[in-house]
């Protein structure tokens, strides 16, 4: 017997784009999950799955970056494969690399507060296991900022917290998932900013501190 359609969020790699978050129907195996079908919003009403409203606002902010829904907003070529082609990177990271922004924050916001899992799944493979999600932290982190003057410098350094526990940074394998504001996955665990810019964040995947001369202070 089948086991039941559940409606997850995949992070996975667009062909253009890049990071995008996907909504998925799947089925869970013995060991592992197929993937039953990748939502399209042409198709959402005819798929026979019911979905709960947290579910179709997930599904209406992953519509707003289709192919064809940027291709309206962003250009003015007529078929989605143009667009792709005449698409110029400067354009993209000034104009649409932010938008999707947006949109995906705004998809980890209803994440952190609804039922809904999120997996990662690579594009090579059809199938996800139970080692494959995230775990999304339901409250906000907060980044905690410390100077220190020396006689000949000004250090800054970082501490993150995800309520009393403080998260390490450095020499971790950080992976971003929205700039601005920034939420990233460090060990199968999502933490979300409310303002912070991941570009605060980076330097410190690398050194304990930032060092400013006193001399250019």
């Amino acid at each position: 017997m089948m086991s039941k359609s559940e409606f997850i969020i995949v992070l996975t790699e667009h062909l253009h784009i890049g990071k995008v978050f996907q909504p998925f129907l799947i089925h869970r195996q013995d060991k592992f999950y197929t993937t039953e079908k990748i939502i399209k919003p042409y198709n959402s009403n005819s798929i026979g799955y019911e979905f709960k409203p947290y579910e179709a606002k997930l599904l209406a902010e992953i519509d707003k970056y289709s192919d064809s829904r940027l291709m309206k907003r962003f250009s003015r070529a007529k078929n989605i494969n143009e667009f792709y082609a005449a698409l110029e990177p400067e354009f993209f990271e000034r104009h649409i690399s932010p938008f999707i922004g947006q949109c995906m924050y705004e998809i980890v916001r209803i994440l952190m507060v609804s039922p809904v899992r999120l997996m990662v799944k690579d594009v090579k493979y059809a199938n996800i296991h139970d080692e494959d999600e995230i775990e999304v932290s339901p409250l906000f982190s907060r980044p905690v900022f410390h100077f220190e003057r020396t006689e000949t410098d000004t250090r800054y350094r970082l501490k993150i917290f995800s309520g009393e526990k403080e998260i390490p940074l450095l020499n971790m394998d950080v992976r971003i998932v929205t700039e601005k504001p920034c939420a990233f996955i460090i060990a199968n665990k999502m933490y979300v900013f409310e303002t912070l810019d991941a570009k605060k964040l980076t330097p410190f995947f690398s050194k304990e501190y930032i060092s400013v001369p006193r001399t250019i202070e």
